[in-house]
């Protein structure tokens, strides 16, 4: 009706006057904390933004629940704007590349990214390349799972790695800074081309199944800041045969070493809990420490261990030898 287009037209020009008063006279927008606005990246291609808070002009990239493209076929190189609309991109969301992005090869993010959310980049296949910033903060849960990913430069800003962070990627080596103080499950599992892991120093826990079923993995560093190693840490590694356990060491727990390829083992003398490690391990060589005084447990079910240096300084074995059925030396 006559009356209805009347509505609609005023409606549509108040509408408009806001815009234009929330453009204000400089041209950057003013929203308000949780808006969603489109930006384009260096190359062009149109990407959704979230403000985090206008009061401190931050934006995540992507919504935080679907991809941030509205293209998902964008194939090749994408470099993230650090400030889209006058607001710095502080964090890149959850979910923002997930699955859908199988043609990106590489994204490099702005200096002002503090935060990679969970899944961010997980599916993404032909990703080989991130250039990750010097200030970042958080790596999410599953950020990098199931990449291209061949190598990776992580920040000593970094304080944060979730599980499976880089899970079943195809990275070769890898340096765990030492400021990384939460560290959680798996973040390095199904790595199946990771030949050599470095952990820094300033890390005291190596947690559960962190390099299992890492197959290539053939050697790993290990820092003297380190106190404990969770169980299954190094299951199923079946290129790894010599490991040197660090002095500090105070336990080391069930399965560490299940199903992998060990062969020779240093332990240290601070090592006072350690039980059922080596199982279906094919360990055949063990040298404790001069110092260690009560070893019991340790060595239950090494079935194929054939030689053990014990020092002096040992006062107690109970159940250490505990199903050895190829000892040949002491």
């Amino acid at each position: 009706s006559k009356g209805t287009n009347i509505i609609m037209k005023l409606f549509i020009r108040q509408s408009l006057m806001a815009v234009v008063v929330l453009m204000g006279c400089t041209g950057i927008m003013k929203a308000a904390d949780g808006d969603i606005f489109t930006a384009k990246s260096t190359e062009g291609i149109e990407m959704t933004f979230k403000v985090i808070s206008e009061a401190d002009k931050t934006c995540q990239l992507g919504n935080g629940y679907d991809i941030c493209l509205t293209d998902n076929t964008v194939a090749g190189s994408m470099t993230i704007p650090a400030s889209p609309n006058g607001y710095l991109v502080t964090m890149i969301g959850k979910k923002a590349f997930y699955m859908e992005c199988t043609s990106l090869t590489t994204v490099s993010l702005p200096s002002t990214v503090k935060i990679i959310g969970d899944y961010a980049f997980y599916g993404c296949s032909a990703l080989k390349s991130v250039t990750l910033p010097d200030g970042l903060e958080e790596i999410g849960h599953d950020a990098f799972g199931e990449t291209g990913l061949t190598s990776i430069a992580l920040p000593a800003s970094l304080t944060y790695i979730g599980s499976g962070a880089f899970s079943f990627s195809q990275l070769t080596e890898v340096t765990i800074p030492g400021s990384v103080t939460t560290l959680f499950s798996g973040a390095f599992s199904n790595c199946e081309k990771l030949v050599k892991p470095t952990i820094g120093d300033g890390m005291t826990v190596i947690p559960s199944s962190l390099f299992s079923w890492c197959i290539s993995l053939t050697t790993v560093s290990l820092p003297l800041t380190l106190r404990t190693i969770e169980h299954s840490a190094f299951s199923s590694t079946e290129s790894l045969t010599e490991l040197k356990v660090p002095e500090g060491v105070t336990a080391i727990y069930e399965a560490t070493f299940y199903n992998s390829s060990l062969k020779k083992i240093w332990l240290p003398s601070t090592l006072t809990t350690m039980k059922k490690v080596f199982q279906g391990c094919n360990v055949e060589e063990a040298v404790i420490a001069e110092g260690a005084t009560d070893i019991s447990y340790w060595f239950q079910d090494c079935t194929q261990l054939k030689s053990i240096s014990i020092p002096a300084s040992v006062n107690t074995m109970t159940e250490t030898f505990n199903g050895w059925t190829s000892l040949e030396k002491i």
